[in-house]
């Protein structure tokens, strides 16, 4: 009867130690965010938009010029996109971002990206020669305002 109450004791220290460790990896959540990314005008042949998203996937967008949505539209990704837009800003080293890329030419579509986070609030013109993570994320943030439903 002795070995069987210690059993249950181990048993039930060893249960709440796994629900414990359990909890704490789901409490943590991630920092909010928000990133802003506009568009301007090029020679009116470039895409003219602004979009700010924030970290629990809500949007604001506004198509200006050679857009699919023209107008002011709001929503929210779905989980898959919003996966994959922390994935693409993780893969940013914020710290190493300078303001400015590119030159000023008249005849080059000047992009400016913001973001803010509680560490860090990083603003981005740029019009060419922006480092690669740059390019990935605005290339991906392309294929969510060209889908069919924004």
């Amino acid at each position: 009867m002795i070995k069987l109450k210690k059993l249950l004791f181990l048993f039930t220290g060893v249960l709440l130690t796994m629900t414990c460790t359990i909890n704490k990896k789901t409490d943590k959540k991630s920092d909010p965010w928000s990133l802003e990314l506009e568009k301007g005008g090029c020679l009116d042949v470039c895409q003219a938009f602004t979009i700010t998203i924030t970290s629990n996937g809500k949007f604001k967008y506004n198509g200006k010029f050679k857009v699919k949505h023209l107008g002011l539209k709001t929503g929210t990704l779905n989980s898959e996109e919003q996966i994959k837009i922390n994935r693409l800003l993780n893969s940013i080293n914020w710290q190493d971002i300078k303001s400015g890329y590119g030159s000023n030419a008249n005849s080059l579509q000047l992009k400016v990206l913001e973001y803010s986070a509680k560490t860090i609030k990083k603003k981005v013109s740029y019009s060419g020669s922006e480092p690669q993570q740059i390019k990935n994320l605005e290339h991906y943030i392309d294929t969510i305002i060209n889908k069919d439903e924004l």
